[in-house]
């Protein structure tokens, strides 16, 4: 009898596989990779997926496992992401279908997302990257157009920012908590978690467009569904301040993009840090 059959639509490493083998399962492999998560399309994972007992992977860009993929097999149980979020999998079809879906959501992933946006965060305020080649080009030490922004509150009366965060979930909390020394007013937007959650870190409950209109910096931590999709666009953007600069570790479709162009180029909008 022929083992279960494992397709690994996006691998990770190559312990995984070997895994699946030494259990006796027949392993077949996408064309995605951690590097380039692009990958197959969607009919190609379908055509993979026949008589598939498992699909298994990280990150695809090339396709969704929608309706048509998850359907190939009868015998297909699960679809299990190695990685945060399930924005390419249809959980609806899969629901329909009678298909488990899980993710994994390890600290050795989140963690790093909030290290990111601090990163990106103080590249934006402390104008590094210009002053860096400004220096390498002959440019004075100091000079008044690359002055950086002062990010914490200080003893002669400066406020310090207001960083608003947009989900306060497992990365915007963890955000708050390495916020929290450095004297900053924080506020956050996030209808779904309860209001002790807020006071544990030690921000504001605010509404979105109280949060964009009174922020200096704000940072996107949520899932992509179709709730979430573009929650930030035109009218959005168009509340901001515009010394403010935007941050988006969590999926690039959260935000509009043209509409992000437009108040980029307009200067409507500071400047924007995107990872997705």
């Amino acid at each position: 009898m022929a083992g279960p059959k494992v397709v690994v639509f996006a691998p990770g490493d190559t312990e995984s596989q070997a895994l699946f083998e030494q259990a006796g399962c027949e392993v077949v492999l996408g064309k995605a990779s951690w590097g380039d998560p692009t990958g197959n399309s969607t009919a190609e994972l379908a055509q993979l997926s026949a008589e598939a007992d498992a699909l298994v992977g990280t990150s695809i860009k090339g396709g969704r496992i929608d309706h048509s993929v998850m359907s190939a097999s009868e015998h297909l149980r699960i679809v299990a992401k190695y990685t945060v979020g399930v924005d390419e999998i249809d959980t609806d079809a899969a629901t329909e279908l009678g298909i488990i879906v899980t993710h994994a959501p390890t600290e050795a992933n989140w963690g790093g997302v909030v290290e990111t946006t601090m990163m990106q965060m103080l590249t934006l305020l402390k104008k590094s990257r210009q002053k860096d080649a400004y220096l390498k080009a002959g440019g004075a030490w100091r000079t008044p157009d690359l002055t950086a922004t002062h990010i914490g509150r200080r003893e002669d009366g400066y406020e310090g920012l207001t960083v608003g965060i947009i989900g306060l979930g497992r990365i915007g909390g963890r955000l708050a908590q390495m916020l929290a020394p450095w004297r900053v007013r924080m506020i956050a937007y996030d209808p779904y978690q309860p209001i002790d959650r807020f006071i544990h870190a030690n921000v504001e409950r605010v509404d979105l467009d109280t949060l964009l209109k009174e922020s200096d910096v704000v940072s996107l931590h949520v899932v992509l569904t179709s709730e979430t999709h573009h929650m930030v666009s035109e009218r959005e953007l168009g509340l901001m301040k515009p010394s403010a600069i935007l941050l988006n570790t969590s999926r690039g479709p959260v935000i509009d993009e043209v509409a992000l162009v437009k108040a980029l180029q307009q200067e409507s909008i500071a400047g924007a840090g995107l990872d997705v």
